[in-house]
């Protein structure tokens, strides 16, 4: 963004921010300790906004000073991390399909204290294995698959989201039926990487072992089959 440009969208975010602070001009430069002719300057693009400007603005009109510098499209913080949950869920989405289509299912759970007292239709909510602790007590895997659709890549961002007085949550890991794994938030976080990681080494390796060069194979078929000039 050149800047002319730049100046202009700072001047018109300025302005956004300190109607929707419901301020006026003279009282965003009497309360930041800044001229009103400054504040003119920078809605009018007469002049950028400095960093030290947008820091103070922001803290006064309850938006990012990212945003007021144009630096991202995101105006408060609740924003930036909606999309960051969007885009971040959408990929941990596409890991967790890859790992269903290979057979492996995983199944967020919560230990619940062990009882006998579970009639047939409740059954279903927990898984077959219990899990015991250091002290002896037998706990149930109650199943959560309404955090399966929200789940995303920054463990800690999502454990927070949910549980923010900390996580008593774990992932139940079956494969293709069988065998079964209880992996903590550490661990899934983990495989999620190992995952990720294998996926484009395969890819990779596929692509040099198998697939020619796409530069190679356009000179081949511009060679053979080139209908134009």
């Amino acid at each position: 963004m050149i800047k002319k440009e730049l100046n202009t969208e700072q001047g018109r975010r300025l302005i956004e921010c300190i109607k929707i602070a419901r301020v006026t001009q003279k009282e965003l430069a009497k309360d930041t300790n800044y001229t009103p002719q400054h504040i003119s300057n920078i809605v009018t693009s007469k002049r950028n906004m400095s960093t030290e400007a947008a820091r103070t603005f922001s803290k006064y009109l309850g938006v990012r000073e990212e945003y007021l510098l144009c630096e991202d499209s995101f105006r408060t913080g609740q924003e930036e991390l909606y999309h960051f949950n969007s885009s971040s869920s959408t990929a941990c989405d596409i890991t967790l399909k890859y790992l269903e289509s290979i057979g492996i299912d995983i199944m967020p759970v919560i230990p619940a204290p062990y009882t006998s007292e579970i009639n047939e239709q409740e059954k279903s909510e927990f898984c077959d294995t219990t899990i015991v602790d250091g002290d002896g007590t037998e706990y149930l895997l109650r199943k959560f698959p309404s955090l399966k659709t929200s789940m995303h890549k920054d463990m800690t961002a999502f454990i927070y989201q949910h549980f923010p007085q900390g996580s008593p949550l774990l992932f139940f890991v079956e494969l293709k039926g069988k065998k079964c794994f209880i992996l903590t938030i550490n661990e899934f976080g983990r495989l999620l990487k190992e995952v990720d990681s294998y996926a484009f080494f395969s890819a990779n390796n596929f692509l040099e072992k198998h697939i020619d060069p796409q530069e190679h194979h356009q000179q081949d078929n511009k060679k053979k089959h080139s209908i134009f000039p």
